[in-house]
């Protein structure tokens, strides 16, 4: 990720929207980015999207001990339409989506 630009006025929060800018092989690649959930502390929701490229990225935080927190993190990816050759937003390649 080259950059994240907030776009929403207020504080972190549901609705809170980002311009996301990321240079993959030397090409610049601009998507946008939306807070679907939140709770401080504990979990968010987050979806990114590049062209075609849907990523939901959704973090839970949950405590283990007094000094000590568990992170979980899970991603799914989606891609819409006839894709050839395309470079995915994670740096993986993919030959063609139907």
């Amino acid at each position: 990720m080259t950059s994240i630009t907030k776009t929403y006025p207020g504080p972190m929060g549901v609705g809170t929207t980002a311009r996301l800018v990321r240079t993959d092989q030397g090409r610049r690649i601009e998507g946008t980015m939306e807070v679907t959930e939140y709770q401080p502390v504990t979990n968010s929701t987050v979806v990114s999207r590049f062209g075609p490229f849907t990523l939901q990225a959704r973090t839970t935080f949950t405590p283990v001990a007094p000094a000590s927190t568990q992170l979980q993190l899970v991603i799914d990816t989606h891609a819409r339409g006839v894709i050839v050759e395309a470079d995915l937003p994670d740096g993986g390649d993919l030959d063609a989506v139907a």
